[in-house]
């Protein structure tokens, strides 16, 4: 994808479709501390498509 963001699949669990869709930027929690992360297109669409195949997942359950 061409930048480094450090996010961890722990901090993706608690983000929602409306908390990454049309936003510029989110926000992360990390060691008590709030990280802004910049996202850009492709991010953004991965991040999407990644919430959306963990609550598909979790629905079957």
């Amino acid at each position: 994808m061409g930048s480094y963001t450090g996010l961890k699949v722990s901090e993706l669990l608690r983000l929602r479709v409306c908390d990454v869709k049309d936003k510029q930027e989110i926000e992360i929690i990390r060691n008590k501390k709030v990280q802004i992360i910049k996202l850009h297109k492709e991010l953004q669409s991965v991040l999407i498509e990644y919430i959306c195949t963990l609550k598909n997942q979790s629905d079957e359950n």
